[in-house]
């Protein structure tokens, strides 16, 4: 699994260029200019989705649900999205009014052990239901062919989440053997044969912690990405085997104060396809909660049925009024950020969906 990156929020940036940051966070850099969320909803189209293609992993990180003991997140491991079922959310998306901001393959698995993934993507680049399209993945599946079919199908960006500077870091932090050599060697020719597609790389602050290998990282992976940045660590899942040696900041990936937000945003801009056809309004995956199925509904009709609409009006009450997930979430302190604080236009939305409700 590639874990849940900083440019997955990324979608409501205006440009992307070329510039490489030795900072902790993409959102930092000013070229990146987010619109405030509370001035934009209710939105007609969501900005974003997800694909999950997989939740099969060939890691276990420590930070990761994949190394957890927790037995909600077991339920969810060792499926696979259904590719003709990926195909018809594609073309679900397309009668959206608008284009999505962006659309992310990724999810708690790790989409390159998908054998049709450079398919899935290469259907959405065509279909134009998106104004860009990535891939999270941890790059340790990477391979010239593989590499070559990303490229292929047109993705806009390959997210890679390093996970250590050796074969030994790999194995402390993923509890997997692999060839670091190998790995960066398959890395350089992604890049180096990369076409339109950006190559963002990055690594959590604890795996570079010392000055020496912040050098190090630098040093071996600027030349080799469009983007590269640290990011810091914030505890998102229960239960992991790093829960009791890594310290989890109180900061965002973006460097903010996490969200202290009373309503969680995410069901009001974005949209999840689970590897069932389920679709959720959220990331946290202890989350009970299922929209609809594109398996029997369109996507489009549930982003605008009475199941999200009436979920949307328990949030705007406040998470805690929602349920003992949403009381509770880990999540919402990586996946909100300050732009997308809704708090101001709660009485606003509320007389919005209630309407909505009653027709």
């Amino acid at each position: 699994m590639a874990y849940w990156p900083v440019f997955a929020q990324a979608w409501r940036h205006d440009t992307v260029t070329d510039k490489k940051l030795k900072g902790i966070s993409l959102s930092n850099d000013k070229t990146y200019e987010r619109q405030r969320l509370a001035d934009k909803v209710p939105l007609a189209t969501p900005y974003s989705m997800d694909i999950a293609p997989t939740t099969f992993c060939n890691l276990k990180c420590i930070f990761c649900a994949h190394s957890s003991d927790y037995p909600e997140y077991r339920k969810i491991f060792g499926k696979t999205l259904n590719t003709e079922l990926a195909l018809k959310a594609v073309d679900d998306i397309r009668k959206f009014p608008d284009k999505l901001k962006a659309l992310h393959f990724c999810g708690l698995g790790e989409p390159l052990i998908h054998k049709d993934i450079a398919k899935m993507i290469k259907y959405a680049k065509e279909a134009d239901i998106s104004e860009k399209i990535d891939i999270s993945t941890n790059g340790v599946l990477l391979t010239k062919n593989v590499a070559d079919d990303l490229i292929d199908s047109g993705v806009d960006f390959i997210r890679i989440s390093l996970n250590g500077l050796s074969r030994e870091d790999f194995l402390e932090y993923t509890g997997t053997e692999v060839d670091f050599e190998k790995y960066v060697k398959n890395l350089k020719y992604l890049y180096e044969n990369r076409k339109k597609t950006k190559i963002y790389l990055k690594i959590f602050d604890f795996m570079v912690s010392s000055p020496q290998k912040k050098k190090m990282f630098f040093r071996t992976f600027e030349p080799i990405c469009d983007v590269i940045s640290i990011e810091y660590y914030n505890e998102c899942f229960l239960g992991t085997k790093g829960r009791d040696r890594l310290k989890s900041t109180n900061l965002n990936h973006r460097g903010e104060n996490s969200s202290t937000a009373k309503c969680c945003s995410q069901p009001f801009f974005r949209l999840l396809i689970l590897v069932d056809g389920e679709v959720a309004p959220c990331a946290e995956p202890r989350f009970p909660f299922s929209c609809g199925n594109i398996r029997d509904t369109s996507v489009v009709d549930i982003w605008n049925g009475d199941i999200l609409t009436n979920f949307r009006l328990r949030m705007l009450d406040g998470m805690k009024q929602v349920n003992e997930v949403c009381a509770s979430c880990l999540s919402v302190k990586i996946n909100c950020y300050s732009d997308d604080n809704i708090d101001s236009e709660v009485d606003r939305l509320k007389n919005y969906y209630i309407r909505e409700v009653s027709k």
